[in-house]
């Protein structure tokens, strides 16, 4: 009986102390709308990676990362986003021609201008990134060896203006998708409180199986006092037949913090 309780008592005083459960911030209701105030001459790091299961069972996965440094313009702001690296960790047939044909994207420059809500956003150099990267992703795309590849090079010569500018904006246009706008009837929102920032706002889309062939399903972490995703979580999945489950087509996440 003593030397059990000799080692109850040990055992308890062994026992590292337990931590207090912290409760949760107390934060106001999730606002409706936010406005766009991101921080100026301050580096941030957008992390984006991907992935997209392949025929044969392997999967392909993509990673970039970019700079991004906000800053005063006018009435609205000036933002450069460069990119510093990006690629997949492949090391297939598929994989090669698809880093190569990033490769020159590495080190450019594109150079932003944003209204003061927003909303409205220019690229002010898109004639000339395109010119400098297009040239070389063609002539990289052509001496691929897979079908896919030279068809990337055919896709990327037929491409029209807008879509151009569109390619290029993709990235980063996403980081703005909810400055200055009311959050619609397709969110759940509320104050993200895993992370005990007030200022943070969980959105998870209200996806509707409507019976079409491609579901997707959004998840995103918004900062309300700047008006940036801070992060961005999506799954698409593709319908086979009536009775068989959907399968994962491809999965993306972004995230956007100090550098």
């Amino acid at each position: 009986m003593l030397l059990a309780l000799v080692a109850a008592a040990v055992a308890v005083l062994a026992a590292p102390p337990a931590r207090a459960q912290l409760a949760p911030p107390i934060c106001p209701p999730a606002p409706r709308q936010i406005g766009f105030a991101p921080p100026l001459d301050v580096p941030l790091r957008l992390d984006i990676s991907s992935e997209r299961p392949l025929s044969d069972g392997k999967t392909l996965h993509f990673q970039s990362r970019y700079r991004l440094v906000f800053s005063a313009a006018g009435r609205g702001f000036g933002l450069r986003a460069t990119l510093l690296r990006s690629g997949t960790d492949g090391r297939d047939a598929m994989a090669a021609p698809v880093a190569e044909m990033l490769a020159p994207l590495v080190g450019k420059q594109a150079e932003y201008l944003i209204g003061a809500d927003g909303q409205t956003m220019a690229l002010q150099n898109g004639d000339a990134l395109w010119q400098a990267v297009a040239d070389d992703l063609v002539a990289l795309s052509a001496r691929s060896p897979v079908a896919e590849g030279r068809q990337v090079g055919a896709a990327i010569s037929a491409l029209p203006p807008a879509q151009r500018e569109a390619l290029l904006m993709a990235d980063i246009r996403q980081m703005l998708r909810f400055a200055g706008r009311d959050w619609s009837d397709r969110f759940a929102v509320r104050p993200d409180h895993d992370n005990r920032d007030c200022g943070l706002v969980s959105l998870v889309e209200r996806t509707v199986d409507d019976g079409s062939r491609v579901l997707e399903q959004s998840q995103w972490q918004v900062d309300a006092r700047t008006g940036l995703v801070r992060l961005h979580r999506e799954e698409r999945w593709l319908r086979r037949g009536d009775t068989t489950p959907p399968v994962l087509a491809s999965r993306a996440l972004r995230s956007l913090l100090p550098e």
